[in-house]
């Protein structure tokens, strides 16, 4: 008791800073965060971790949690949040805080557990990245934020360990397996498949190996293998390099031995049982599950019937006879129990000679193979199946030479891949402001993206695909479309060119959200029409403000009806100008006021000065969008013009000057652009005659 309480307070020191700025409780909050551990907790809360699958995944991957939670108080409380603790193998250092592939902030709300209640709750962690320091095993607990009215709850489950690995080991077979073998020799060979199930290379894989003695455990042979490089997704045969020698001493009638290998720095294992004796030792090897029109190892769908085929090899000294040798079959995955048709098969008088006989079973392991003629091994996948890996056992009777020398402590096993596709939207780009009334133009891929090398699966056509626009929690509007073809794994397609949002005119200028979703669920399907290795990340919201649309006053049109080029313009003398004031905005313009000028230069010594003298003005109703207004006004410039803030006039002079027209020269108007108000005419002012 003493020490798990230490260990506790252990625990809330290294994490009590770390917890308050991960997860921090909202400002409202009126009581400081109290932080509890696993089932000692004695406040009447309690966090179990109740199952991690699959307890061997690839870094980048996806775990999944299942986690019950249990309330003793006689209130409710609400569990306001899951994180997932990456913890030292001590278990008293937390080195990461993983946040769970939530949906997306719009749809998240706490989960409430009645008094004297308890809920069971699933989340998925993204528990490493690909990189190598991420591999190896390691200890994962629950961290559960949980409100009641006595404050916030930090309780932390007990852990459970997971494997991250980039390599897995396939298809181990040791020879012999009883000692001495026909030749006398008291060697061990073996011989596996690596497989890289990444799209990163590995360069630092190695295996070692131990023999040792199955009772003492004394070492009595070791070694390693260096693998070398290990492209992304490569499949590569390994065997021992020489063979593992049983020393003299150890070559005891009835003694057992053990080869373990170690791939490392996966943390991967693997055991095989050896004897010293006389007998035989039938081994299930080379398991081949042929998915159709695919290649043997190839990962398998859901709703498929795969080709199963193994090999009954006699590794042992004697020959393995059998009047009728059975086999039974079965397979799983997860916990949903696969069928194998035909599940039993019987063999009459079996007889596999020493040393390496054997007998194919069902599919071809090589081309070149001729399988025997015994009923062909189908292997049938349900569709509703979860993707990731499963297993088919293998139970076969013993021999009647057996009896001392079978090495097979528990059912061999074969493990295969169910892959489902994961749809995702990708290079999502919406616009950053839409008017009211227009139209929000988006562009993404929906993507079948490949997790792993070996994923496969396809996603049909048809798929939905839903954008919405969202303000203060309210749906303004809504448009879907379907895909048109099936979606390969690593490809992607793109919307219908004109698939766009139209903003209605009545919202509200302001901030809001567009959000997009692939295979959105119904209620007759709450996980949509496909089914996918990951439903987290079929949703993407980007922000975006709503803006009121603003009109756009320009000068268009303007020209003098005066002769020349530029126009010459009579001081003193009325003369014609025509122009529009039109509006190239997206609003409605309100009344504005619109003045006409005209800018000359006078030297002053020898410095030149422009000035600019208001004409007249006109002025504009309201104008639509798209609306002008026409103006033909008579100007007559003034010799003498009296400027603001001057004391006495000016004479105007002859020579070049232009007349200046301002749209909205008040600023009494919002627009889209200010800066596209006003347009100059040159023209040449003479001298009346």
């Amino acid at each position: 008791m003493w020490d798990q309480t230490a260990r506790s307070l252990g625990r809330l020191a290294i994490l009590w800073t770390f917890l308050l700025n991960a997860i921090a409780p909202p400002v409202s909050a009126r009581h400081d965060p109290v932080v509890t551990f696993g089932e000692s907790a004695p406040i009447g809360l309690h966090v179990h971790l109740r199952d991690l699958h699959p307890r061997i995944l690839a870094p980048g991957d996806l775990v999944t949690a299942r986690v019950l939670l249990q309330n003793d108080r006689d209130e409710a409380v609400e569990v306001e949040a899951l994180h997932l603790l990456v913890l030292s193998p001590d278990e008293e250092t937390v080195l990461e805080l993983l946040p769970p592939e939530a949906p997306a902030p719009s749809e998240i709300a706490p989960e409430v557990i009645g008094p004297r209640g308890q809920r069971l709750l699933t989340r998925s962690f993204r528990v490493a990245a690909s990189r190598a320091p991420s591999v190896g095993r390691q200890r994962l607990a629950v961290l559960a934020r949980v409100r009641s009215p006595r404050g916030i709850s930090l309780l932390i489950s007990p852990a459970r360990e997971v494997t991250v690995a980039r390599l897995r080991m396939h298809d181990l077979t040791v020879f012999p397996t009883v000692l001495p073998d026909c030749q006398g020799a008291t060697a061990v060979g073996f011989e596996l498949e690596i497989h890289n199930v990444t799209f990163n290379p590995v360069d630092d894989a190695q295996l070692l190996y131990e023999l040792r003695e199955r009772e003492s455990q004394t070492l009595l042979a070791s070694g390693r293998l260096r693998l070398g490089r290990l492209a992304a997704g490569e499949r590569r045969r390994i065997r021992s390099m020489e063979p593992v020698e049983v020393p003299t001493p150890a070559l005891i009638p009835g003694r057992r031995l053990v080869l373990d290998l170690l791939l490392q720095p996966e943390a991967l294992a693997e055991r095989r049982v050896l004897v010293i004796g006389t007998g035989a030792d039938v081994k299930v090897e080379g398991v081949s599950i042929v998915p159709p029109d695919r290649a043997p190892g190839d990962s398998v769908l859901p709703g498929e019937t795969a080709a199963l085929g193994f090999t009954l090899v006699n590794r042992g000294n004697q020959q393995g006879t059998s009047p009728m040798l059975e086999v039974r079959l079965s397979a799983r995955a997860g916990e949903t129990p696969l069928r194998v048709e035909p599940d039993t098969i019987r063999l009459p008088n079996v007889a596999l000679a020493p040393c390496g006989g054997s007998l194919r079973i069902g599919a071809a392991q090589e081309a070149s193979e001729v399988p025997s003629t015994l009923p062909t091994l189908q292997l049938l996948i349900p569709p509703d199946v979860e993707e990731g890996e499963a297993i088919v056992q293998f139970d076969v009777e013993r021999t009647s030479e057996e009896a001392t020398t079978d090495t097979d402590e528990e059912p061999p096993r074969a493990s295969f891949h169910i892959d489902l596709p994961n749809l995702r939207l990708l290079d999502v780009s919406v616009p950053q402001e839409v008017l009211l009334g227009q139209s929000a133009s988006l562009w993404f891929r929906i993507a079948n993206v490949r997790d792993h090398p070996q994923d496969r699966a396809p996603a049909p056509a048809g798929v939905r695909v839903r954008a919405a626009l969202i303000q203060n929690g309210r749906q303004l509007a809504q448009v879907e479309f379907r895909t048109r073809r099936p979606i390969e794994a690593g490809r992607s397609e793109s919307p219908p060119a004109d698939f766009a949002l139209r903003v209605p005119a009545q919202a509200e200028e302001g901030p809001a959200l567009v959000r997009l979703e692939v295979d959105p669920p119904t209620d007759e399907r709450p996980r949509g029409d496909v089914r996918e290795s990951n439903e987290a990340d079929n949703i993407v919201e980007l922000p975006l403000r709503l803006k009121m649309p603003l009109p756009d006053l320009v000068v268009e049109a303007a020209r003098f009806l005066a002769p020349g080029d530029p126009p010459t313009l009579v001081i003193g003398a009325p003369t014609a100008l025509f122009f529009l004031i039109a509006n190239r905005g997206e609003g409605t313009a309100d009344p504005a006021t619109h003045e006409i000028s005209l800018v000359f230069t006078i030297t002053i010594g020898p410095f030149p000065l422009q000035l600019h003298a208001p004409l007249r003005t006109v002025e504009t109703s309201r104008l639509g969008r798209g609306r002008f207004a026409p103006f033909l006004v008579t100007l007559s410039v003034p010799p003498v013009v009296q400027l603001p803030g001057l004391p006495l006039p000016i004479p105007v002079p002859p020579g070049p000057a232009a007349i200046r027209i301002t749209a909205d020269s008040e600023r009494s108007v919002e627009e889209t652009d200010e800066d596209n108000n006003m347009i100059q005419i040159p023209v040449v002012l003479v001298s009346p005659p």
